[in-house]
């Protein structure tokens, strides 16, 4: 189960709908979240599954669509309309699958769910998922990098590569960066540094700290060998991404309210595990046994931008996670860089 294999249940006769509640039951005993799509044989809404599901509603949600598609059963329900209730089925399995990555369309320009209510706490939980947004990310980087690259020089194609990024990113933990860098680099207390962050304008400090931090990702970028360079664009955003799961889930929210809010009151350890698992296997999968050494390095990195904020403001806020991704990623080309002149 905690494998990802896909069970299948199928033939003639009874068993299929114990079986699979059967797994279910399992993976709730191991504190797993259960989503289960329903296409019934009757419209008999009170089956004993669903009554005992009552039971577990914190760890389980049932949906339930079809009804009376057997042939001589009574209100037997016409062809098309038991299509369009399996497509409705198909929908609604596809809009689960896109509440767990709610967090790509608040991390990026990808638009998951256009226009629609979101579950704020859904949204939250998210958290657990950032490293596959930064995996996505990752991958989008490594193939503009093959393209730019069959037709332009290295140097043309890192600016390109770095555009592509923010771009995609909308420019929004970029500005992040530019007000932590504002507010922490004034001088003030901790209500007039929030006061300075909130502010929409951009100072001199978060000016300098913008061109410093780009001009380091182009120069690391031009600097990697080709050999590790795709290692290091799938690698930066997957870190950069997990980084800001540590303060979201361990820490308090220093504002009394802010989009960051939302990920900080619903995130917590068992977010923080399952995406730190995930970067791990992407880690070392990559970097084999190397990649403990970047890890630590990760972790020195993270610890120190952590207990800064935490001096400045006491918590963090959503500049903060926006600045803390964005320097991660700096750290992680400069650790990669050095790892390719030894390896």
């Amino acid at each position: 189960m905690k494998k990802g294999l896909i069970q299948v249940y199928t033939g003639n006769g009874k068993g299929k709908t114990t079986a699979a509640f059967g797994a279910a039951l399992r993976a709730i005993g191991e504190d797993l979240k259960v989503c289960i799509i329903q296409f019934m044989k009757s419209d008999h809404p009170e089956t004993g599954e669903v009554k005992a599901s009552q039971s577990l509603k914190d760890n389980l949600s049932i949906y339930r669509y079809g009804g009376n598609f057997v042939s001589g059963a009574s209100g037997f329900k016409s062809e098309e309309e038991i299509k369009t209730s399996a497509r409705n089925a198909l929908a609604k399995a596809s809009e689960v699958i896109k509440d767990d990555l709610l967090g790509l369309q608040f991390l990026s320009i990808i638009q998951l769910k256009k226009n629609k209510e979101i579950d704020l706490k859904k949204l939250g939980k998210s958290t657990a998922y950032f490293p596959l947004i930064g995996l996505l990310l990752g991958l989008i980087l490594i193939a503009a990098n093959f393209i730019y690259t069959k037709f332009l020089p290295q140097t043309v194609a890192n600016i390109l590569l770095l555009i592509t990024l923010i771009t995609i990113r909308g420019g929004f933990h970029l500005d992040g960066l530019a007000d932590t860098i504002d507010g922490f680099f004034s001088g003030r207390d901790k209500e007039k540094i929030l006061e300075i962050m909130k502010d929409s304008r951009i100072g001199s400090h978060g000016v300098v700290g913008l061109v410093c931090l780009i001009l380091l990702k182009f120069t690391l970028l031009n600097n990697i060998s080709e050999l590790y360079k795709w290692k290091a664009l799938l690698i930066m955003p997957v870190f950069g991404q997990l980084a800001m799961v540590f303060p979201i889930s361990l820490y308090p929210y220093a504002r009394k309210e802010g989009l960051g809010k939302i990920f900080a009151e619903h995130s917590g350890i068992l977010q923080l595990i399952v995406a730190s698992i995930t970067a791990l296997i992407i880690m070392l999968l990559v970097f084999k046994v190397w990649g403990l050494i970047l890890i630590i390095g990760f972790l020195i990195s993270v610890f120190i931008l952590m207990r800064f904020s935490l001096k400045k403001i006491n918590g963090f806020t959503g500049d903060v996670y926006g600045a803390i991704e964005e320097l991660t990623e700096v750290v992680m080309l400069f650790m990669i860089l050095v790892l390719g002149r030894f390896v």
